[in-house]
């Protein structure tokens, strides 16, 4: 197996979002996710082999670089966060001349996008057969969890097009749908203070 891409990004201030995705980033990235989790990943668009524009999830490595986490059979796993919407911030800058600014929290619009080979993780449950609603108990658990998520609002596991909605998938990437392989997304919402 290929070593996984080292993160050497610097851990983001405790500010707006970045609160949120820390913790969900320390709540993922433990057990037998351990290693393959990220932050968040950025909607990267560049220009394809064959003209026209191509879309993958990339996150940020540290030192300029970056990775793509379409699914990649060297490895296990991978799960990231993207952001699906702008941010709906509840400020509030009061009705009186000089008055007092006044901020609630913050909302922005997640998915936890997770991709795996079944015969190869160690959650520690499992078998010969599709365990992909075992693996959303489990994430469903951390989400409720944290203080910051708001409401879960829909899980995908069914259709690969549809997880990696937004990204353009190689042709040689859509066998990922098919035992061993499973594929996973997680809409949710989170809450922080802005960043004002």
């Amino acid at each position: 197996m290929i070593p996984f891409p080292e993160v050497t990004e610097a851990t983001p201030t405790p500010i707006g979002l970045d609160i949120a995705l820390n913790a969900l980033y320390e709540t993922f990235n433990k057990g037998w996710l351990l290693g393959m989790t990220f932050r968040r990943a950025y909607q990267n668009t560049v220009a394809g082999k064959m003209g026209g524009l191509v879309s993958s999830p990339q996150v940020y490595l540290g030192g300029g670089r970056y990775y793509n986490c379409l699914p990649n059979d060297n490895y296990t796993h991978t799960l990231f966060f993207r952001t699906d919407g702008p941010e709906r911030p509840n400020i509030d800058k009061g009705e009186r001349r000089g008055g007092r600014v006044t901020a609630t929290l913050s909302e922005r619009p997640l998915s936890l996008v997770f991709w795996c080979d079944l015969t190869r993780i160690t959650p520690g449950y499992g078998g010969d057969y599709i365990y992909t609603e075992k693996i959303k108990e489990d994430f469903v658990k951390r989400l409720y969890r944290l203080s910051c998520v708001k409401s879960i609002e829909s899980m995908e596991d069914s259709s690969f097009e549809r997880v990696f909605e937004g990204y353009d998938m190689p042709d040689e990437k859509k066998q990922y749908n098919k035992y061993p392989f499973a594929c996973l997304r997680i809409d949710f919402t989170v809450v922080f203070k802005p960043s004002c």
